[in-house]
């Protein structure tokens, strides 16, 4: 018989070779493709988890930008403990974080330029002698008998208006600030509350739509030494999705300035931020027009913890400062502090408080 083979047989010795040869052998390889793309998936989901958290990096320095997310989660509605009878206090300044440029001079100047003070014997008595009350009030009685349309012919004009921004700013480098704006209120002496919020949204209106810019302002062509001031108003983005993020939350907002209130409510036009949550400076009134004394407290220094606990009742959980008029209110109370940067005396002092720094925007 020829050697032949029980099929039988075959297959049971190729399934024992089988079986002899170690499993791994027959594992399927790792599909690194596979992996990466995984991988990638899970970056990307990340990012867009950074991006979707409800406030724009912006300029934010990271540890700021972070802090203010964490006190947002930690403190905000949908947090364990948020009481919409007790929200979380926010307080935060409108000049130089809010917006560049300044309100209350802005308004300053329009009075100047276009002398529209509510010229009396009273308001010529908040002018100090020292600063020039008496050439100013010269200067004004003879260029103001005339046609408006001639005033820049007139070299009385060009004399007021830069002696009377020269007398300010010289004023303000020997005053403090709570006096230097006092100051600016007290020139509002004999308008209604409507007439200063008219001419504050005028005013602000126009700034708006003016490059940030300094102009001089001098006497006549080629004077050497011409007094200058700074114009235009630019809203700060990170400022705005801040407000906006914060009120999305139930976080409480309000602004604090050393403007008057009417100027305040003007600069936040448009700002999730009521009225009633503004603190700036009120004035006293005679019948039903400003009487040239502002009133007690005003927000500067301590003026402006006075100011917060007088509205609030309470310490705020958040301060954001940017002057060191503001070290009192990063001061008092416990949270979330933080000081953006440029002025050296305050951005020492947050330092040695561990507050946070932000670069200025």
């Amino acid at each position: 018989m020829c050697p032949c083979f029980d099929g039988k047989k075959i297959f049971l010795l190729i399934l024992l070779i089988g079986l002899a040869v170690p499993a791994r052998a027959y594992r399927k390889p790792k599909n690194y493709r596979r992996r990466k793309k995984t991988a990638a998936v899970a970056v990307s989901t990340e990012t867009a988890k950074a991006s979707d958290d409800g406030l724009p990096p912006g300029r934010w320095a990271p540890e700021v930008r972070a802090a203010l997310l964490e006190f947002a989660t930690r403190r905000g509605e949908g947090s364990p403990n948020y009481d919409p009878a007790k929200p979380p206090l926010a307080v935060l300044p409108l000049a130089g974080f809010a917006f560049k440029g300044d309100p209350a001079e802005l308004v300053f100047w329009r009075l100047v330029r276009e002398a529209k003070f509510q010229f009396s014997d009273d308001f010529w008595k908040e002018v100090p002698l020292a600063y020039g009350r008496q050439p100013l009030r010269a200067a004004y009685e003879q260029f103001s008998t005339l046609p408006d349309s001639v005033w820049g012919q007139q070299p009385t004009y060009h004399q007021f208006v830069k002696g009377f921004v020269k007398s300010y700013q010289d004023m303000c480098v020997k005053l403090d600030v709570k006096d230097c704006r006092a100051y600016l209120a007290r020139l509002m002496i004999g308008f209604k509350d409507e007439e200063a919020l008219s001419l504050a949204e005028e005013t602000l209106k126009q700034e708006r739509e003016r490059p940030l810019a300094v102009e001089e302002v001098p006497t006549a062509d080629g004077d050497p030494a011409p007094a200058r001031i700074g114009r235009g108003l630019r809203e700060i983005p990170e400022a705005r999705a801040l407000a906006g993020f914060f009120a999305a939350r139930g976080i409480e907002l309000w602004f604090v300035e050393a403007d008057v209130v009417q100027i305040l409510e003007a600069s936040a036009e448009g700002w999730p931020v009521p009225k009633e949550r503004l603190l700036g400076i009120r004035q006293g009134r005679y019948r039903d027009r400003f009487d040239g004394e502002p009133l007690e407290p005003i927000p500067v220094r301590g003026g402006k913890v006075d100011a917060v606990v007088e509205a609030l009742g309470r310490a705020p959980d958040l301060v954001i400062g940017r002057a060191v008029g503001d070290a009192e209110l990063l001061g008092y109370g416990s949270g979330l502090r933080i000081v953006i940067a440029g002025d050296p005396r305050l951005d020492a002092l947050a330092k040695k408080k561990g507050w946070l720094l932000q670069p200025a925007f």
